[in-house]
Formats: C-alpha cells, structure tokens, sequence
C-alpha cells in the first residue's frame, strides 16, 4: 500500500498582518495607498476529512502576527489544537458565567476546548527578547528589543461535521493565566484546557525495548481538583510515542477508530496494511508494498482497523504524537515484545 502522507508545510496560509497606525491600530484600508493589495489575516485550510464518511477533519490555521480568529463554538464537540510554529494567546470561555481564560501559547503546546465553549486564538505582533553579549564585555546592554515574530501555525482536530458557530455576544471579564504561576489552582486551570507535549515525553533507553508511550488527553480515571474528568475522555485518545535509534512499536490495530498521526520531531519509517475484507479481521491484512518516511511536520491518517507500526531508523531520536478517535478505541497488539514502562512527566 502506497502510504499517503501530508506535509503540514504545505497548508500553511500566505497571511499578512493589517497595516497600523503609530498606536498600533490597524488600518483596514490605508488612505495614502489606494491601491495596496490586502492579504488575508487568518486562513483555515482543511488538511484530512474532505469528503463523506470521514470521521476526522484536521486542518491548518494560519494567523498573522498581532491578527486572532473570530469567536466560536462547537456545540455537538470538543476540539484539540497543537501549536506547531508561532507564539500567541487562546482565550476559552468554559461556561456562560465565565470567566474567559486567556493564556500563552508556544509551539508544542496542546489545547483541548470543551464542546460549546468559546473560544478563539490569536498570534504576537512584537515579542521581546534580551539581547546577548557574546563577547561578554563590559559595556551597558540594551535590557530588551521588539523583535518581529512569526505567524501562529495551528493544526487544529475535530470531528467530521463539527459546526463552527460564530458569536460576537456580551463576553465575560478575562481572567489571565500564567503558565509559570506557581498556585496550584492556576495550574490546575491550565491543566484542564492546555498541556504541553514535551512534559510527556520520556525514552528507554534501549533499543530492545519497544518506544514509550504517554497518554496526554483521555487520560483514564484522571480528576482535577474540582473533581472533573478529562473533556477528551469521551471522544478521544491523544498520545506521544517517543522512540531512540533502533526503537518500533508492535504492529497494532484499532477496529473502531482512526488514527491521525504527527511527526514532531525527528523522522520515522511508517507501514500500513489495509484488511484483506473490510470489517472481517479474521481474513487478515494486504502484504505492505511501501514504507513511507515520515520526516517534521508530516503528517498520516491510518483507516480504521488497519494494521500499521513505526520506527526509527536514524540515529537521532524521534516524537511522534497520534489521536484516535471515535471511542470506543482499542488497541489490540500483534507483537508480545518486551515493553518499556509508560512515563508520565507532569
């Protein structure tokens, strides 16, 4: 089977931010240049899901610096987004009587938004960074500079079908979250809507032992402090797969999910093997004819009940994080291989 990759690279969206005056407002359409060409600010471009029939649609939003998306919702599902390029903000209104929870995002970052929350994203227009003195000499130093930043790349899931319902209503007052804030109830805020990807990552550091894996959303018999499950739970599995030189994992199956699987980092060698007859597992599975690479920022969607397994050929470590969905989702394994014992890094 010829494996069917995608290249999050090549969704990416030509966005531009708007022109702005000296206070930084933007001006839609600049008096003195008539005749400027006006670029799009946010872009979505659908990556997986077109078509009927398609249990997942993940796309690409681009947003220029300093620009957001609109306000919306999905009523009927939640919503995962990873923060592949770009620095910005996610603002997500959990219930009516708020408050809206607005907090910094960075690449590698994971975002679940609550069926029927509000909620939307918005891009940095200036970042400030300290300027080093490498020579180390003593001479005063500037403390800081505006640097121009790139635009926000988000690889955004959800179910197929899911409506996206715009609002523009009376919102409430903003409540402002630091990722580094020391009180737990803060962290414990953050922990529910945005966890990041590499706290999850752990390595055997064998390559007899298969890769490690750790569950990042729809963690089982997982509470927060208020006693709340994991929104994810019902509606998906989303895990890292951290793999050394020399590390796979078994050749698996799921019989009632698909799997959308990222390379994050590194690169991985990918085979799948569609079933023989649809539905019959007892018939078996095709001889792979192909094995795809599987470099940073690829992206595969593996078909429901396909046998399919990774891994690393290189000599440099690799992360690999998947999303199966819808539940129930099983994972049944080929391969009683030795196994490495799950991390969980928090």
């Amino acid at each position: 089977m010829q494996v069917q990759l995608k290249s999050i690279r090549d969704y990416v969206g030509d966005v531009r931010s708007q022109p702005r005056d000296n206070a930084g407002n933007p001006i839609p359409n600049p008096a003195h240049q008539p005749n400027l060409t006006i670029h799009s600010t946010v872009t979505r471009e659908r990556m997986w899901g077109k078509g009927a029939n398609q249990p997942l649609e993940v796309s690409v939003y681009s947003i220029a610096p300093g620009e957001e998306d609109t306000w919306h919702h999905h009523p009927d599902h939640i919503e995962l987004v990873i923060c592949w390029r770009g620095r910005g903000t996610a603002t997500i209104v959990r219930s009516s009587a708020g408050p809206a929870f607005e907090f910094p995002i960075q690449p590698g970052d994971s975002i679940v938004v609550p069926k029927g929350a509000l909620h939307k994203f918005k891009a940095l227009l200036n970042d400030e960074m300290l300027l080093p003195n490498p020579a180390n000499l003593p001479v005063p130093i500037q403390p800081s500079r505006i640097w121009p930043v790139e635009k926000l790349e988000l690889v955004v899931i959800h179910a197929h079908g899911c409506v996206r319902v715009p609002d523009a209503g009376q919102l409430p007052a903003v409540q402002k979250l630091d990722r580094n804030d020391p009180d737990p109830k803060i962290a414990n805020e953050l922990y529910r809507m945005m966890r990041p990807i590499g706290k999850f990552c752990g390595y055997a550091r064998d390559p007899k032992l298969q890769c490690v894996r750790s569950r990042i959303w729809g963690r089982e018999a997982e509470r927060n402090f208020a006693g709340d499950a994991d929104d994810a739970k019902p509606t998906l599995h989303f895990t890292a797969y951290t793999f050394i030189p020399g590390q796979e994992n078994p050749e698996h199956y799921h019989p009632l999910s698909v799997e959308f699987v990222m390379c994050l980092q590194g690169r991985a060698h990918m085979t799948v093997r569609p079933m023989l007859k649809p539905g019959d597992f007892e018939a078996g599975w095709k001889d792979p004819c192909n094995v795809a690479e599987m470099n940073e920022g690829d992206t595969a969607l593996v078909p429901m009940g396909a046998l399919h397994w990774y891994c690393n050929a290189t000599n440099e470590d690799c992360v690999l994080i998947a999303l199966q969905s819808p539940h129930p989702i099983l994972h049944i394994l080929e391969d009683d291989a030795p196994v490495a014992p799950v991390t969980r890094r928090l």
